[in-house]
């Protein structure tokens, strides 16, 4: 069986890097505040002015 579609809530994960995802892959908004990923508060604030769901290309 493969997935269509992987969808991250939150933050990217990083167990995404070390395997293949189904399908295309989303991050969603689910309201938790960035400050909460330090090292990546820029980047999520930033991918989360487009869309409360983003597709990762």
């Amino acid at each position: 069986m493969q997935a269509s579609a992987t969808v991250m809530l939150a933050a990217p994960k990083a167990g995404l890097k070390r395997t293949t995802p189904g399908g295309r892959v989303f991050l969603a908004d689910i309201g938790m505040p960035a400050l909460l990923f330090s090292t990546a508060r820029a980047s999520l604030e930033a991918v989360y002015r487009i869309a409360e769901l983003v597709e990762l290309v």
